[in-house]
């Protein structure tokens, strides 16, 4: 992992409060997750697929919207294993993804 660019530790109440919040404070809760979370992904990004700044920024911008669009978090259930894998393998599959479609 690049220096500052550690996975924060997991608020389970932001995630909770994502599922049964109004629009405007799911709003303010994925602005809070994606601030969060947009370095180390960022991150994660340039180390294991050795992407360039540009390109990484892109990625990292069209992963938070795809998760948003597809309410990719809804779907997470902590007692199958942590949010930082659960993303890493929701990015994996994005980025193959995009790879794919060229």
């Amino acid at each position: 992992m690049l220096e500052g660019g550690s996975f924060p530790a997991t608020s389970w109440s932001l995630l909770e409060g994502l599922r049964t919040q109004s629009p405007e404070n799911f709003r303010a809760g994925m602005d809070t997750l994606c601030r969060r979370y947009w370095k180390p992904i960022f991150c994660y990004v340039r180390a294991r697929w050795a992407k360039n700044v540009e390109d990484a920024r892109d990625i990292v911008q069209d992963f938070f919207l795809r998760i948003l669009e597809a309410n990719s978090l809804d779907q997470y259930d902590r007692n199958r294993g942590s949010l930082r894998r659960y993303l890493k393998v929701l990015l994996g599959g994005f980025v193959a993804h995009q790879h794919r479609a060229g």
